[in-house]
C-alpha cells in the first residue's frame, strides 16, 4: 500500500524539456525544480489530502534544457547530482550550410529545375542563416515569451517548406524569394507574440532581401498591396502572402502561391459549408 509505479516488470519514461525557464524567486530557489528534486532523493512525494508519503518507483526522468541566459537560468547543483549531463555541440554554420546545399541541390536536381533556379540556392541558404541567427540573437525566451526558442528544426522546416512547393514551375526570382519569405513567416513569425518583434522580422527580411537577393520587398509584394497601403508592406500586407495546397480545382493541386487573397477565404468557407 502506498507503493506505485507502472506494470510490473516496465519502466515509465518522463521528458521534462526546457528544464532550466522556471524563474527564480526572491531566494533563489525554482519551485517546480524542487519538487522534482524531492521525488529524486525522496523517491515520491507526500499526498496533501492524507498527508501520506506515496512512494513511486521504477521511474526515470530525461531532461533537456539550453545554455543559460535569455531567460534560461543556472540549475542547483543539488537537483543536477542525480543525472548524467550530455552537452551537445551545435553545428556551425559551415556545417549547416553544407547539409542543407546537399539537401536542396539533390531536389533541384531531381525536379529539373531551371539553371535560373539553381542559381538562387545559395540566396535561399545564407538568407535562412542570417534570419536564424538574428532570431537567435534578438528573439531571446523571457517567462511571457518561453516559446522563443529557435534550433537547427527551424532551419530545417524553412528549407523543407520551401521545398514542398513545386520549384521546376518557379520562373523568376521574385516568385522565389516569395516562397521564401512565406516559409520564413511561417516559421519564425507565426510564433511571435508581439508587434515590435513582428515589425522587427519583418524590417529584417527586408534587409536580407536586398543584400542576398537584390530585390525590393515593397515591389516585389505589389500585387498583393491596395491603393490604401501606400506601397509599403507592414503587418497586415505580409498576412495577405499565402502558399497552399487546396487552392486548386476541387480543393487540389501542388502547393503554390495565391494571388489573390480573397480566393483563400471563399474556398475555406466552402469547405466549411460543405462540412
Amino acid at each position: 500500500k502506498g507503493v506505485y509505479g507502472p506494470p510490473v516488470g516496465k519502466k515509465c519514461i518522463v521528458f521534462i524539456d526546457d528544464l532550466n525557464m522556471p524563474t527564480k524567486e526572491v531566494y533563489g530557489a525554482q519551485p517546480p525544480i524542487e519538487i522534482l528534486r524531492q521525488y529524486l532523493d525522496h523517491n515520491g512525494w507526500y499526498d496533501n489530502k492524507e498527508k501520506t508519503f506515496r512512494t513511486i518507483i521504477d521511474m526515470m526522468y530525461v531532461c533537456a534544457m539550453g545554455p543559460p541566459g535569455g531567460g534560461r537560468t543556472f540549475i542547483t547543483p543539488r537537483f543536477l547530482r542525480w543525472f548524467n549531463v550530455i552537452s551537445v555541440t551545435e553545428f556551425d554554420n559551415e556545417a549547416m550550410t553544407g547539409i542543407f546545399e546537399s539537401i536542396i541541390k539533390f531536389e533541384f536536381d531531381k525536379r529539373a529545375v531551371s539553371q535560373t533556379i539553381k542559381g538562387l540556392k545559395d540566396a535561399v541558404i545564407k538568407s535562412t542563416m542570417d534570419v536564424y541567427d538574428s532570431a537567435l540573437e534578438k528573439l531571446l525566451p523571457t517567462p511571457m515569451k518561453s516559446h522563443y526558442l529557435f534550433n537547427l528544426r527551424d532551419f530545417g522546416r524553412v528549407i523543407f517548406g520551401f521545398l514542398m512547393a513545386d520549384t521546376s514551375k518557379l520562373t523568376n526570382s521574385e516568385q522565389v524569394a516569395r516562397l521564401w519569405v512565406h516559409e520564413i513567416l511561417r516559421v519564425y513569425y507565426d510564433r511571435l507574440n508581439d508587434d515590435a518583434d513582428r515589425e522587427w522580422l519583418i524590417q529584417y527580411i527586408r534587409e536580407v532581401l536586398k543584400k542576398n537577393w537584390s530585390l525590393d520587398l515593397n515591389k516585389m509584394m505589389e500585387h498583393l498591396m491596395t491603393e490604401a497601403d501606400e506601397g509599403v508592406v507592414g503587418i497586415p500586407q505580409m498576412r495577405r502572402l499565402i502558399f497552399t495546397d487546396f487552392c486548386g480545382p476541387d480543393g487540389k493541386g501542388g502547393y503554390a502561391e495565391v494571388p489573390d487573397p480573397q480566393k483563400a477565404i471563399e474556398v475555406c468557407n466552402t469547405f466549411l459549408d460543405d462540412y
